[in-house]
């Protein structure tokens, strides 16, 4: 089965929906990375006071390793922990001199539908940074936050961590599609009317959304939790709700830890101990810089008003 996303960017790359979203300009894509950079730099610095570690990873990484700073056409920065040093770092938040001005949300505590956690300034709306039309969106929060997402250990037996890994990955799925309900994204139900393929595609999904509608987002991340459980010593770890799902980037442990450094515009930062092994895994060619097609692509953002132009 092809991915919603897949399917949602074959029909909005039509001339009659290019009227729902306009592109971000490079001063917009910079504006709102000096604000990551800025949360990256007290994030860091309190992982560091408290013996957390973090691994800056995807887009992010590959800016800091091929280039030394943040991709101009992109604007997001990702971060991965252990799964222990993950949560710790809420108390770790709480007790800093920045706990009134930076927050941090768990996915089991938002009310967006998110695998991640969100690390992000009070004051860092979009709204102030950029075009208003994009700042405030009905299913995305409207701040430039860091995503976090746990670091997992994996199961030795090679039979045990198939079972663990397709239990994490249908629950996970089952969660995150309830996005495909109108309530939490009427944009993509707006888009189905045109689409029987993705109108199809949103009925499966419901199915697997359907069997964990009774149950809280709490419940469900603590049944994750349960099945995640943390051991130090497995030879085998993985980013269990990355992009990849929990098979896609499960990779030796000693392409993880110990972390290792780099510098994006200046800030040292922690990254995996073999970046360039991450990042083959996960993208292949990552030196290679994308079309001038690619980047803007990335650059393109849906409008808050998009209802107003049906």
């Amino acid at each position: 089965m092809k991915s919603t996303g897949s399917i949602v960017n074959k029909i909005v790359a039509q001339e009659k929906y290019k009227k729902f979203y306009r592109k971000m300009t490079l001063e917009e894509t910079h504006t709102v990375n000096q604000e990551l950079l800025k949360a990256l730099h007290i994030f860091d610095r309190i992982c560091r006071e408290n013996g957390l570690d973090y691994m800056l990873v995807a887009g992010a990484l590959i800016g800091a390793v091929r280039d030394q700073s943040c991709i101009p056409w992109d604007d997001d920065i990702d971060v991965i922990m252990p799964r222990p040093d993950y949560y710790k770092f809420r108390e770790a938040l709480a007790d800093s001199e920045y706990a009134k001005e930076y927050k941090i949300v768990y996915p089991e505590d938002n009310h967006v539908i998110t695998m991640a956690a969100h690390f992000y300034r009070e004051e860092g709306k979009l709204t102030k940074l950029v075009d208003s039309s994009i700042g405030e969106s009905k299913i995305y929060e409207p701040y430039a936050y860091i995503d976090i997402l746990p670091l997992d250990s994996c199961k030795d037996s090679s039979f045990s961590d198939k079972i663990r890994g397709t239990m994490v990955n249908m629950v996970q799925l089952g969660y995150v599609s309830r996005r495909c309900y109108k309530k939490n994204d009427p944009f993509l139900a707006y888009l189905a009317k045109d689409s029987k393929e993705l109108r199809r595609n949103l009925r499966i999904r419901k199915c697997f959304a359907f069997f964990f509608l009774p149950f809280s987002q709490k419940r469900i991340f603590k049944w994750l939790d349960r099945l995640l459980k943390y051991d130090e010593k497995s030879k085998n770890m993985t980013v269990s709700f990355g992009a990849l799902r929990y098979f896609g980037e499960k990779l030796p442990r000693e392409i993880w830890l110990p972390v290792s450094e780099v510098t994006i515009d200046g800030l040292v930062v922690l990254a995996p101990k073999d970046a360039a092994g991450y990042l083959t895994n996960r993208y292949g060619d990552y030196m290679t810089v994308p079309s001038k097609e690619e980047q803007e692509e990335r650059m393109i953002r849906l409008k808050d008003n998009w209802e107003d132009l049906v």
